[in-house]
This record gives structure tokens, sequence and C-alpha cells, in this order.
């Protein structure tokens, strides 16, 4: 029977997709992982398994995509957006306004208020939809932020899984949230909530661009790092969960696959799927073989991809475009978009020149200091030289 969307959200707290996702054994059918891994040989290449080994890797790997894409897909984000605005638990409340803390700090340094610093509706509605975009990231939240909490306001007891499906939702809804946020008219905001509102371009226009991610930078998922977390702040409940996670996340499609990514993507790969590493991380021997024998799948995955001998990607204006609008989001920076990627050579070119005069001013006064003429420590022609 189809769900209700309005039935969705008791669903998803009724089977624990609102504050973790299932990766319980008994709901995918086959064996389980850690007994496909068995069957994978040491360095074994995803191409060389047997056609059931690969497919039993695939089964496992497409019901865990299912679930996250169910939970954090367009849909699920909605459930989540009205639980939200309707029956948030004082967890929520309390989550939102730490987390919208750090987002606004600038403007609030003594912390941000939902309840004290927002009259409008609508800004309301946009703010949550920015907490929940923020709350997907719970490896940036887990490493850089240990005091937030999941969306619910809870422990983050989930992986965010590398798949473009997953990118692809969260960009429309960074571009939907603009569109919203953009969209209020000056007049029904305070000045608080204008420079709030002004500040929140940074996180859409951050996260809005692309589709998929870019081979480059996901050599490494970043997941063994969490294994030397305390068991109870791990956002994973089994080891079977984690390789699930690894094995899942090795399908993404990717976007700007060449020579000098795959390089770069080879780099990034060692730095994870590396056996140190994952000892120092605390594995047991057999987590960590099972770990290094999908790394070895996954690396052996990308570097089949038919562009792997294309040259590097030559960017349209658009893309530029959007590369630059989404980098200069991240540094907090060209805040109305106006300054643009040949502007910005041209001043760097600029700053360049005048620092290259002082540091040269600088290295003849020091040389100056250090051997006065007559010095015994150099000659003449070798103090000028």
């Amino acid at each position: 029977m189809a769900l209700r969307p309005s039935s969705f959200a008791v669903c998803l707290l009724a089977l624990g997709f609102a504050g973790t996702t299932v990766f319980g054994q008994g709901a995918i059918e086959g064996p389980p992982i850690d007994q496909l891994l068995a069957s994978v040989p040491d360095r074994a290449t995803w191409q060389a398994l047997a056609p059931d080994l690969r497919a039993g890797l695939e089964r496992r790997a497409s019901v865990v995509l299912a679930r996250d894409r169910l939970s954090w897909g367009l849909t699920g984000l909605q459930e989540k957006l009205t639980f939200l605005s309707s029956t948030p638990t004082s967890a929520m409340t309390e989550n939102i306004d730490r987390v919208l803390s750090v987002t606004f700090a600038s403007t609030l340094p003594a912390g941000f208020r939902m309840a004290r610093d927002i009259e409008s509706a609508d800004l309301r509605h946009n703010l949550l939809r920015l907490y929940l975009g923020i709350t997907d990231d719970r490896g940036y939240m887990l490493y850089n932020h240990p005091e937030f909490r999941g969306w619910d306001g809870m422990p983050v007891k989930e992986l965010q899984l590398l798949d473009h499906e997953h990118l692809a939702a969260m960009a429309s809804w960074y571009r939907q949230t603009e569109d919203g946020l953009r969209q209020i008219p000056d007049g029904k905001l305070t000045p608080l909530e204008k420079a709030l509102r002004a500040k929140s371009y940074f996180a859409t226009r951050a996260g809005k661009y692309f589709d998929r991610p870019a081979v480059a930078l996901s050599g490494s998922m970043n997941y063994a790092a969490f294994y030397s977390l305390p068991v109870e702040q791990r956002p994973f409940a089994s080891d079977a969960e984690l390789l699930d996670a690894y094995n899942a996340s090795m399908f993404s499609e990717f976007r700007e696959v060449n020579m000098g990514t795959l390089d770069a993507f080879l780099f990034d790969h060692e730095s994870e799927f590396n056996p140190t590493v994952l000892e120092q991380q605390g594995m047991s021997d057999a987590l960590a073989k099972g770990v290094l024998r999908l790394g070895g799948l996954y690396r052996s995955r990308v570097q089949a991809r038919p562009d792997k001998g294309r040259r590097c990607t030559i960017f349209s204006p658009a893309e530029r475009q959007a590369n630059w609008d989404a980098f200069t989001a991240q540094q907090i920076s060209n805040a109305d978009g106006s300054e643009t990627l040949e502007a910005y050579a041209r001043r760097f070119e600029d700053l360049a020149a005048q620092r290259r005069t002082s540091m040269q001013a600088l290295g003849r006064l020091t040389v100056e200091r250090l051997f006065p003429d007559g010095s015994p420590d150099l000659s003449r022609e070798q103090r000028m030289r």
C-alpha cells in the first residue's frame, strides 16, 4: 500500500528512519556484508569478482541507498520540515538554536534564538530548511561541531553516504530555499531579519550547484575516522553498518573524471584505505580487512570509468561561475556575488606586484642589517650579490 505523504513522518519514526538510517541485516535479502567480503580475495578488482558476488554487493548497496534517499531525498526532507514546523520536540528546538547560533555568530555573537529573533513566518520556514541542509552534513558536524545534534535533536546516528542522488536532492533543496528567501519582501522583515537572510545566502550558494560529487574530492569517504570515537558517539551502530555504508558509497556517479582528478582521487584514497591508518583508528583486523577489500573494489571501479584518460577539464563560463560562487560562499566572501573570478585574478596580480616590491625591500634591508658594510662574514662582492 502506498504511503500518503501525511503519514510518512509517522512511519519514519516508527521504523527508525527519523533519527537513524536502519541497516538491519535481516531487512536485506542475501548474505550479510561480512560474509560477502569474506569471499572477496585480497587485492581483488571489481571487474574480476564472480558475477554472483558482484550482484550480492550491488543488492545490499541498492537497499541502503534507497533508505537514505527516502530519508534525505526531497520527500524525506519535506516531511522533516513539516515535523519541525508543526510539532518540534524541545530537543529539536534547542538544536535549531544551537546550530543556527554558529551560522549567525557574526550577526548575533550572543547566540541565536528562533522564538526571540524571528517574527516573519516565511523567514522562520526557510531558516528551518537551512537547518535541515546543515544537519544533513553529519560528517562536518562530527568533525567540527560535536556539540551539534542530528536534525531531530538526538545524537547523530547516521553516516552521510557518498551518493549522487543525495547530492542532487540537497542541491535542489538549497536552490528552493534560496528562492524562498529571496521572495520575502524586504518590507516584511526587520533589520535583523534582513541581516540573517543575507547571511543565509552563503550556505545556499555553497550547496545549490552540483548534482554529482567531484571524483577528486571523493577518494576518501572519511568513515574510518569515526571509528576512533567512543562507541556511544559513533554514527553507526555496528561494524556491519559501517561496511554497508562503504559498500553503498562505492556506487556513486561522479563529475570531472579525467587524468588529473583521478591522480588526486588516488592520493586521497590512500589516506583512508591504508592498513596503518585503520589500525590507528582501533579497528579489528577483520574489520580493517573488510574495509581494505571494499577500498580495492572502489578504486578499481573508479579507475575503470570511460573518461579516465581524458585530459583535464576545461570548464565552460557557466561552470567556472558556479565553482567560483560556491567557493567564495564557502569562504564567507563575495556576499552579493558581484566579484568574478576574472576580477579577482586582476586584483591578485596587483596585490602580488605590491607584495613583491615590499618583500624585495625587506630582503635588502635584512642583508644590510645582518651584514653591514665592512662585515668580516661576507666580502663586498658577496654582500652585493
